[in-house]
């Protein structure tokens, strides 16, 4: 019967993209900005969540970025007034997934300065994406991102190669052996509302 697939857009990219700027240096206007971005990531998964439901047959959706990596990009305080401001914790947050794939950036790699790319841009699935980071900073960003996934006990490290279908190759064997049940779901703390 097989899986139907779904993506979910990163919610940075949408707004970015659509003109928004990071208010980087102001604190009060970044806890506005990332509780919005936070509750519209949550309310995008849900909605996904519920239209999958509809489907006839078994769904795989898949977020280019989880909320959790809103927490990636702040300082500590700033992340847990955010989580209370959207009523959530990183135990919830983290229960939301089956299985989590990180893509170490490109920028990782000794080849990274020739291949990684910001500004308004495309991904190498051809989506438009916007990246402010520079590839040190995309490192840096990287780590921060996998630091703050390591709780979850299904994240999957997959590392930076300058050949994407090699990544994806991986990230493939990751998930079907996840769909095949060698991988168990983590217990859910709560249901997606």
């Amino acid at each position: 019967m097989g899986y139907a697939c779904f993506v979910v857009p990163e919610v940075p990219t949408i707004f970015l993209g659509a003109g928004f700027k990071f208010p980087a240096g102001d604190e009060e206007k970044m806890l506005v900005f990332e509780t919005e971005l936070l509750a519209t990531q949550l309310r995008m998964e849900n909605a996904f969540a519920r239209l999958a439901d509809l489907q006839d047959k078994p769904v795989a959706l898949i977020f280019d970025r989880g909320t959790m990596d809103v927490g990636a990009y702040l300082p500590a305080g700033l992340w847990r007034e955010v989580l209370r401001l959207c009523g959530e914790t990183e135990t919830s947050l983290l229960s939301r997934y089956d299985v989590v794939l990180h893509f170490r950036t490109v920028a990782a790699g000794s080849w990274g300065e020739a291949l990684y790319r910001n500004g308004n841009t495309e991904d190498d699935c051809g989506v438009k994406v916007f990246r402010t980071s520079t590839p040190d900073q995309a490192v840096v960003k990287d780590a921060r991102s996998q630091l703050i996934w390591q709780a979850h006990p299904n994240v999957h490290l997959l590392e930076s190669t300058p050949d994407f279908q090699e990544k994806l190759d991986v990230a493939l064997t990751a998930l079907r052996t996840f769909a095949h049940g060698e991988i168990r779901p983590p217990p859910r703390s709560s249901e997606i509302q």
